[in-house]
């Protein structure tokens, strides 16, 4: 009796063990947490742009800047995810010729495509996007 006693203690005690570490499928996430991407481009008339996203916490935080702009000088910026415009500001390049745009988004299921289209009060444009 006392074998039989020992070898089911035995048994469930594995089988417990066994059945804390597994971890069900559904658990494990779908996608990482954290997620980052960049691309850089040049402006049509020699300004340079630069595009950053980070996936974090449920949302996409979307940096955009614009250095060697002239300074002074107006500029509007359009971002849109997947096509529907979430952001349209004008800001003036700071005496450094930069412009500096943040802005957040609710991150949703499956991949977005962010794009940023910047253009100036003389023209010059910049066109850039990233998939996250």
């Amino acid at each position: 009796m006392r074998k039989t006693l020992m070898a089911t203690i035995a048994a469930g005690a594995a089988l417990a063990t066994a059945s804390v570490l597994a971890v069900p499928a559904s658990a494990a996430p779908a996608r990482p947490a954290e997620i980052e991407r960049e691309t850089m481009g040049t402006c049509s008339a020699g300004a340079r742009w630069d595009l950053n996203l980070e996936r974090e916490f449920g949302v996409i935080d979307i940096d955009f800047e614009i250095d060697a702009a002239t300074p002074g000088e107006k500029w509007t910026v359009s971002i849109t995810r997947n096509g529907s415009k979430v952001l349209k500001v004008s800001q003036v390049a700071d005496a450094e010729g930069e412009i500096d745009v943040n802005h957040m988004v609710r991150d949703r299921a499956g991949s977005d495509r962010i794009s940023v289209t910047a253009t100036s009060a003389s023209g010059q444009s910049c066109r850039g996007s990233l998939r996250i």
